[in-house]
């Protein structure tokens, strides 16, 4: 007679710490998706302030330019920033579906495949969202710096 159960391979002792940690680590990425998200809102409204009272303040028409220039980069990248990517949390309802046979303890060795791809992936796009926030911040701290220089060399 032959059995329906999947041979099941014994468990690593360090198996179950690891798909915590692996756990862990793709929940932590998707919170820090929704805190780069709102420093990316804060960064366009700043961004937007800055050159407008860059123009307020009646800059010579080079400098005007120059900020235009470097805002309209910066909006960009600030959208390009908040451009809607699918980030993973891991297994879904399909890989359980698919598993539902084994043991709890098969199915989290087998998930931390997942996970770890899942946190590879999900690592690649964060940091490409997070160098599009710095961005950012480094044209509003361009803008201002041009905006102080200006200012202390009465160019405005």
């Amino acid at each position: 007679m032959t059995s329906h159960h999947a041979v099941q391979p014994a468990q690593s002792p360090g198996a179950e710490l690891a798909y915590d940690v692996l756990l862990d680590q793709v929940r932590s990425q998707i919170s820090a998706v929704d805190a780069i998200d709102a420093k990316l809102g804060v960064a366009v409204g700043a961004l937007i302030a800055v050159t407008g009272a860059m123009y307020a303040a009646g800059p010579p028409a080079i400098v005007a330019g120059l900020v235009s220039g470097w805002s309209l980069c910066a909006l960009v990248e600030a959208i390009r920033g908040f451009r809607y990517q699918p980030f993973t949390d891991g297994m879904n309802v399909k890989f359980f579906a698919e598993r539902m046979h084994l043991q709890p303890a098969e199915i989290k060795r087998r998930a931390r495949v997942v996970l770890q791809r899942a946190q590879e992936v999900n690592e690649q796009r964060l940091n490409r969202k997070g160098r599009r926030l710095m961005r950012v911040t480094y044209t509003l701290g361009l803008i201002a710096g041009v905006a102080l220089l200006g200012k202390a060399l009465g160019v405005s």
